[in-house]
């Protein structure tokens, strides 16, 4: 399982690589965190409020690449960046990640394992 130091120093990284450096310490903060599983198939992998990112406990597992862990970090950074809305400059920013297409793939490709994942959390 990847720990808390593991998705700091994740968030670190992307910082440097695609922000250049511009998020202040302790400006967003990134944890894990169990969201409740819904009546529907559906799964969350992360969300962003005030200032703060929660991760899905299931992107912790080790049998998740840590290439879809960091996309959905990315993901949820950007909001901080951006804003909510997932508009087309969004869409375009998030594209930046390099390991963007390859991520989408592997969620689409694992998404009901994921939720069964989610449910046993």
């Amino acid at each position: 399982m990847r720990d808390q130091e593991w998705l700091e120093s994740a968030l670190h990284a992307l910082d440097l690589v695609y922000f250049d450096g511009a998020l202040a310490e302790g400006e967003v903060h990134a944890h894990w965190h169990t969201f409740r599983a819904p009546k529907t198939p559906n799964i969350t992998y992360g969300d962003y409020w005030d200032k703060r990112i929660r991760m899905s406990r299931v992107l912790a597992d080790h049998t998740v690449p840590s290439y879809v862990t960091v996309g959905i970090l990315f993901h949820e950074t950007l909001h901080h960046v951006i804003g909510l809305e997932h508009d087309l400059t969004f869409a375009f920013a998030e594209a930046q990640y390099v390991h963007h297409a390859k991520a989408a793939l592997w969620e689409r490709a694992n998404v009901d394992r994921l939720i069964y994942m989610g449910r046993r959390k």
